[in-house]
């Protein structure tokens, strides 16, 4: 659905189509989103009452989670190489400081490279 945010991006929201496209899903209730799996920006906004509409690359860290919400496993068909870049763009994805974070595309950018 084109316009809707997503604030429960975490892992088990994540699925792989035939292609190995990711497909967002939540089949959890209707809670609106996990406190654990919010960027710190984003709590700060909700802590705030202020409205939960920062841009994308600022909510984004969500999808990763916190550095100790974030386990990255190796693929199944994977070499220690895929684990090794996985591990580089998701420290990258949640840096301390917004500002020093790659963009969403720069990462998915960085999973297309061969």
């Amino acid at each position: 659905m084109s316009g809707r945010t997503h604030l429960d991006i975490k892992p088990s929201n994540i699925v792989l189509d035939a292609n190995d496209n990711a497909i967002l899903i939540d089949v959890g209730g209707t809670d609106g989103f996990m406190w654990e799996w919010l960027s710190l920006e984003m709590r700060i906004l909700i802590r705030q009452s202020c409205p939960v509409n920062k841009p994308l690359d600022a909510r984004i860290v969500g999808l990763m989670g916190d550095r100790s919400q974030l386990s990255l496993k190796r693929p199944r068909s994977g070499t220690l190489e895929i684990s090794i870049r996985l591990q580089v763009i998701a420290d990258r994805l949640t840096k301390a400081t917004p500002e020093s974070r790659i963009s969403l595309c720069d990462a998915l950018a960085q999973l297309d490279e061969k």
